[in-house]
């Protein structure tokens, strides 16, 4: 278990700690059910019993205060823990009423903006480990389920999920490319007007045969610093790689009056696009 109070996805909940938004009730029958076992409570009386006696009926039924109470604070993550009064610590009963308490769930955007974009960060790590999305069907990755929460969730999310993640589309084994067509779906299908936050986008084709393979990468990109950058790797026709460079050229200048930013690699694609096929890049 993560002892320095920095958990990442899943941690708290695999933990069987309690923390915020947790199943409170479940989690005090489930640590009743372990003071019984030390014989820190009588057998058969349950939280709900506990809840149901006297203030001064708890020292009775618990004479070992302090050896509960220590397993109980043992079974609570720091955030809620640090959260409790020292008052309430000093009872068994008392402290489960403020751990139920300190426990209730919380609105996501009840949080600072900093934090929210925190937790967008660890739930899009979370979901895509790789940092890379395939955009080409049918493994078309599914948007991440946070991105279908409310509509001011998406407002603040999408920019984070276009502007850090690498999409790549990929294609096998074919001389007549529907790479534009998968992009053009994609851009107005998921994309839309996000299109300003892109930063990354991998196009792979791949062409195999019994007497040949080969396979060529495109690699488009933006940012602030250097604006948009295009580089591609692959066994090119000698004729490809000029038209590559004046294509990049034109698509630069056009990006650059237009002051565009992610759509510049939306441009890239449309200008690039005569690329997108073997028999414009590849061997005859």
């Amino acid at each position: 278990m993560n002892t320095q109070g920095t958990y990442r996805p899943g941690d708290l909940t695999a933990s069987g700690l309690l923390y915020e938004g947790s199943d409170f009730h479940s989690w005090a029958e489930s640590t009743c059910a372990l003071l019984r076992v030390r014989e820190l409570m009588p057998a058969g009386f349950t939280f709900d019993a506990l809840m149901a006696v006297g203030w001064a009926t708890v020292d009775r039924r618990i004479p070992k205060q302090e050896e509960a109470m220590e397993v109980i604070l043992g079974r609570v993550s720091p955030n809620v823990h640090q959260r409790i009064p020292v008052p309430f610590r000093f009872n068994t009963r008392e402290l489960f009423m403020a751990l139920q308490e300190a426990s209730k769930p919380f609105r996501l955007m009840d949080l600072s903006p900093e934090f929210r974009n925190r937790v967008y960060q660890a739930a899009l790590n979370d979901a895509t480990p790789d940092q890379e999305i395939s955009i080409t069907k049918p493994r078309r990755s599914k948007l991440p389920p946070l991105l279908q929460l409310s509509r001011k969730v998406r407002v603040e999310l999408r920019p984070l999920y276009f502007g850090t993640r690498t999409f790549k589309v990929e294609h096998i084994e074919s001389e007549t490319d529907p790479v534009k067509t998968q992009l053009e779906e994609w851009m107005k299908q998921i994309v839309r007007s996000d299109a300003q936050h892109l930063r990354h986008l991998i196009i792979r084709l791949s062409l195999r045969r019994s007497h040949l393979y080969s396979s060529f990468r495109f690699t488009l990109r933006w940012s602030p610093t250097n604006g948009l950058k295009v580089t591609y790797a692959g066994a090119f026709k000698p004729d490809a790689k000029l038209r590559m460079k004046a294509l990049e050229a034109k698509a630069f200048d056009m990006t650059k009056t237009m002051h565009l930013r992610g759509e510049s690699i939306v441009l890239a694609m449309l200008v690039l696009d005569s690329l997108w096929t073997f028999r414009a890049v590849g061997q005859e």
